[in-house]
């Protein structure tokens, strides 16, 4: 089955913007989204993102980003609310080649998974890390049936 995110034009702009105000330091932020399978594909159609303020990341350096936790509870409250799903999207604004790090692979498989587990049954999450640009991403999704990261074969703008 192939899977795919799906994007607004007008949401992807503005990612766009918020993500790559700077190239010195990661950025980041959190998309909500709802899912439409069918026998031959499996969409993830972003609804919605949460731009932070400068004042809601705990760290952020040249090669490593993180959300205060106030900022990542706004966002799991959106997802039960709203019965939707987490996108966790970040960059690595100067890779022209990019690919999850071992950061972004522990912090998943050790973290924000076994959290969302645990704590916020019924939400699933995503990840996106981008390059120097927009047009250079890898995403994945966690398959809660099999308890593991599968990746996303396309990121579609419509």
């Amino acid at each position: 089955m192939k899977n795919q995110i799906i994007f607004k034009q007008q949401d992807w702009d503005i990612l766009n913007k918020s993500l790559y105000e700077t190239n010195k330091l990661e950025s980041g932020l959190y998309g909500f989204y709802k899912e439409s399978t069918t026998a031959s594909s499996h969409k993830i159609l972003v609804n919605d993102i949460l731009i932070p303020k400068i004042s809601d990341y705990h760290k952020r350096h040249a090669s490593y980003v993180a959300f205060k936790s106030d900022f990542t509870i706004q966002a799991l409250q959106y997802c039960m609310k709203n019965n939707c799903h987490l996108l966790d999207l970040h960059t690595h604004p100067w890779s022209s080649d990019v690919n999850f790090s071992s950061i972004d692979d522990n912090e998943a498989i050790h973290t924000k998974i076994p959290y969302l587990k645990q704590h916020v049954k019924g939400v699933k999450i995503s990840f996106i890390v981008l390059g120097k640009n927009s047009q250079i991403a890898k995403a994945r999704m966690w398959e809660t049936e099999s308890d593991r990261l599968q990746s996303i074969y396309k990121i579609v703008i419509v």
